[in-house]
This record gives structure tokens, sequence and C-alpha cells, in this order.
């Protein structure tokens, strides 16, 4: 074994949890998954350490070791995301938001998840088509079933947004003008900025306009060709739509340039005003006939995070002639996550989606879900806890969007009389199956719109045996 003194030279080093906590991005990340997940996780990337130091025979086994902070933050990292991402739980989903990184950002239908393991097993992307007892090609079938609703526009999808404004610029206008407006430059899901990939082109960039205002006049001066590309943006991400131009006004100079209509609040089928308040239907953004769509259609029709590109049967195939269209292709995994939620809408079984059955429940119909949920959970732990409705911004599209997506709505407040709350909240975290829910000023709050009468009885009898 390595001398005691020279070991505790190097335990010396590691920084202590309390020090870790301090940081910021500790307590950003204190704040996505919870101080106890948290901490539970330092303390075992401490402990190891510690072991590996005190295991050690030798100091050259142990003197390049990292002992920075940032060792620390990235290791958590690394251990979170492998939480976030683990599929051997059950998530009964009580936070009230429909995609939400605590949960790992993409839910899909009981249904569409039965059909995975099937689609997803076969090789080479083969289904067995039970009725014909035949073997159809998967990527065939997403073509034949889109076309049911594009009509004629053609169509090919990447693995996401960023890959598809590359390819577009770099494949149909790299030696165009791009006229864009400086409010419209954001950044992507994927981290990188809009700008930022067009200026990787050899297209010629230019700002139109000023951030607090824009007319259709300043793209006008800048037009030189019919070539240039006019690029218009509807995505959740950039919040600054007041003083933009409108699509209708794009449409009346399609004669002397291109347009392109990016966007990812695009929904193919929904009874739902609240997502037709915050969206606008595939059928009717092609209508504005636009030269090119990017969509991103993962956040209100419920598809997997990827790029679709929407243009005519030439533009489709120049994209697919750039060696980017290969190693932008999607993996199977999307593939067949796409073609089953086509086949769900195709089949008019729209409402089971996960998007459009987060959102079906009425008012009305919560208030009186909510009240028979206390009724029962009185009886259980009503000694035990002090139970109530409130009201509040607990219905969400997504946690990582801005203001103006959330939406005000009931929700059952538990307030625990002996036990810790936040030991509570743990245990049904920990649980299996998992029940996430909100912590809020010492009380447990369940959103049950995304609940179903199956698991609210799971609820029910964990809240028992815990509280």
């Amino acid at each position: 074994m390595m001398d005691f003194n020279v070991a505790q030279s190097y335990i010396s080093k590691i920084p202590s949890l309390e020090d870790l906590k301090q940081t910021y991005q500790i307590k950003d990340l204190a704040i996505k998954y919870s101080t106890e997940v948290v901490e539970e996780y330092l303390k075992k990337i401490i402990d190891k350490r510690h072991n590996e130091i005190v295991r050690a025979k030798e100091e050259k086994d142990v003197e390049k070791l990292d002992f920075s902070f940032d060792y620390y933050i990235e290791k958590l990292k690394k251990e979170l995301v492998v939480e976030k991402g683990r599929p051997i739980k059950k998530v009964i989903n009580c936070l009230g938001t429909v995609y939400s990184k605590y949960i790992g950002d993409r839910f899909y239908s009981k249904e569409i998840l039965e059909n995975f393991n099937k689609v997803f097993g076969n090789y080479n992307n083969l289904e067995l088509d039970e009725e014909k007892s035949s073997k159809v090609e998967l990527d065939l079938e997403i073509e034949k079933l889109f076309s049911q609703i594009l009509g004629e526009n053609k169509f090919l999808l990447v693995n996401n947004m960023s890959s598809a404004i590359y390819l577009v610029i770099d494949s149909l206008y790299k030696d165009s003008n791009i006229l864009m407006n400086m409010r419209d430059n954001f950044y992507l899901s994927e981290g990188i900025g809009f700008k930022d990939i067009i200026e990787q082109t050899k297209a010629n960039l230019k700002m139109v306009g000023y951030i607090n205002k824009v007319e259709i006049e300043d793209y006008k001066k800048e037009i030189t060709k019919k070539e240039d590309l006019i690029i218009y943006t509807d995505i959740f991400e950039n919040n600054l739509n007041k003083n933009k131009i409108i699509p209708e006004e794009i449409e009346k100079l399609k004669k002397i340039v291109n347009s392109l209509y990016l966007s990812n609040k695009i929904y193919l089928q929904t009874n739902s005003k609240k997502l037709k308040d915050i969206g606008e239907s595939l059928e009717e953004a092609l209508a504005k006939q636009f030269d090119i769509y990017i969509l991103d259609l993962s956040k209100l029709a419920g598809m997997p995070n990827v790029g679709v590109i929407i243009a005519s049967e030439k533009q489709i195939k120049k994209l697919k002639e750039n060696y980017m269209s290969v190693i932008s292709s999607i993996n199977k995994e999307n593939k067949v996550l796409f073609y089953l939620t086509l086949k769900m809408y195709l089949d008019k079984k729209y409402n089971n989606i996960y998007i459009n059955k987060s959102f079906k429940i009425t008012e009305g119909e919560l208030k009186e879900k909510n009240r028979r949920f206390i009724r029962i959970l009185e009886r259980e732990i009503g000694d035990k806890a002090e139970i109530n409705l409130i009201d509040g911004s607990y219905l969400s599209l997504s946690d990582e969007l801005e203001e103006g997506y959330s939406f005000d709505t009931e929700l059952i407040y538990i307030k625990t009389l002996d036990k810790k709350v936040e030991e509570v909240e743990k245990e049904l975290r920990m649980n299996d199956p998992s029940v996430l829910c909100w912590m809020n000023e010492g009380a447990l709050l369940f959103n049950l719109g995304l609940v179903n009468e199956e698991e609210e009885n799971i609820i029910i009898e964990i809240l028992s045996k815990k509280i």
C-alpha cells in the first residue's frame, strides 16, 4: 500500500461536498434534479475518488488524477444523464410538464411503445405486415404515409434542425444572399446558433432591420437576385414575436426571391384549443406556399426530435446528392417512432398521442378527478397530512421554454404533519413505479392532468405507505 502520509496528502485535495455545492454549476443542477439527488451522486463520486487513493499501491497510480472542481461537475452531469435516461422504471408524471428534462424529455403513447420493440427489433428497417404476411421497407412506408399528408410536396428527414438548416443552405443557397432579421438569430435545442450554422456555409448572410423593428421594405432593399433567400422563423425558443414581418408579406415577394419557413410550432391534428392557440397546423403552414420548409414536429405533433425538410422533388433530389445528407440521416430508433406516430395520425388515433392526450382533459374533468382523489386520500392519510387544492401555472408544454407556454391549472396540495416532505418526495421518486411531483414551501404538489385512473390508484397506494 502507498505511504499513509502520501495518501493523506492526496485525499486532502478532494473538494468537500459543501464546497462543491457552492459552485453555480452544482446549484443549477440541484434546481433541475433536486438537492437530494445531486448530493446523493456527489457523495458517491467523492467516495469513489477517496477509495481510489486509499487502495493505490504506489504514488504513480494517483499522481495524475484530476482533482479540479470541473472533474466532479462533469462526472455528476454524466451520472445525472444516465439517471434521467434510465428506462428501467415506469414514471408517473405529476409535474404537469409534457416534455421535461427531469424525466428524459420524450414521452410516447402506450400504443407506440408496445409496437416499438416489434418494429425496431427487425433486421434492416423491415417490418412484418401481419395482414399481408409480407415484409415492408420502413423508408418506403414512411414516404407512403407522409405523402398522404403532404400531397405533392416531397420531404427529407435528417437527425436535427441544425443539420436541416446547414444541408438546405449548403445544397441550394450557398451562392445566394441569406436575408435574416436579427430577431431571428436564436439558439436551437442542439446548442448552436442559427446565425452560426449559416456562417459555416459559403452563403452570404445579411442581417436585415433592427432588433426592435423590421419591415418588409428592409428585405426588399437587400434583394439582388431571384436566388436570394428570405428566412422566416416561428419557434418556441425565440419569444421576440413583436415587430416581426408576417408570412403573408413574404408571400408577396415570391416572384422576386426565395423563401424558407422554419418552425417548431406545428401540429398535425388536435382537438386541443390550447395547442391550436400556441401553434398552427401543418396544413395551414403549407398553405403559405414558402419555397421550402424546415420543421421540428417534436413539440406539438408528438414526433421524435428530427429535422423535417419539405420542398419540391427537384430540391429534395439536390439535398440527397449532398454528402451531408448521409451523415445527417436519422437513426433507426427515430425512424421507427416517426413511422408509428404517423400511422396513429392516419388511423385517426391522434387523441391517443401523448401531446394531445396531455391537453385533452377539460377544466371540469380535472376538478372532478381532483375531488375524487382527495376524498380517497383523506380516508387513507387524512390524519397524517394536510390535503387541499390550489391553482397555479403548472401545466406546461416544456420546462425548457420561456413564459407564455404554461397554463393555469388546479393542483393537489399535500403537506405532511410528521414526516419531512423532502423525505417523502425522495421515496416517491425512488419508488418503482417512480412518482414525480413538485415540492413548494414544504408541500407536495400533484398535477393529475397527465395521469390516468390506474396511475391515480398507484399514487394513493404509495402515499398511504410512505406518509
